[in-house]
C-alpha cells in the first residue's frame, strides 16, 4: 500500500506540474451575479482546488474533534461503570443496549 500511495503522490505532482507549466486560455466566470472577466482556466482550477482542501481540512478537523469527544465520552462511562461495580451500592446501567421500551 505504501508503493500504491507514492505512486499516486507522484503521478498527482508530474499532474499538477504540467498543468501550472502549460498555457491556457481565459474564460469569463459568473458566480452569483459576479461576473469575473479574463480569468484564466488554470486560476479558475487552482482556486478549486483551494476551496477543496480548506474544505477537507475543516471535515479532518470536525472529524477528529467528534472522535476525541466520543473517545472521552466511552472513557467517562467506563470509568463510572468500574467505579459503580466497585462500590456495589449504586445499580449498573448497561448503555450499549437499548432500553427495554425502545425495543
Amino acid at each position: 500500500m505504501i508503493v500504491v500511495g507514492v505512486l499516486l503522490v507522484v503521478l498527482a505532482a508530474l499532474f499538477l506540474a504540467g498543468f501550472v507549466l502549460a498555457s491556457g486560455g481565459s474564460t469569463e466566470a459568473e458566480f452569483f451575479g459576479l461576473i469575473l472577466p479574463n480569468l484564466s482556466a488554470r486560476a479558475l482550477v487552482l482556486i478549486g482546488l483551494a476551496l477543496g482542501l480548506v474544505i477537507a481540512f475543516g471535515f479532518g478537523l470536525v472529524r477528529s474533534r467528534v472522535a476525541g469527544w466520543a473517545r472521552r465520552r466511552k472513557a467517562r462511562r467506563a470509568a463510572a461503570t468500574a467505579r459503580s461495580s466497585v462500590d456495589g451500592d449504586e445499580p449498573t446501567v448497561d448503555f450499549s443496549r437499548p432500553a427495554p421500551e425502545a425495543r
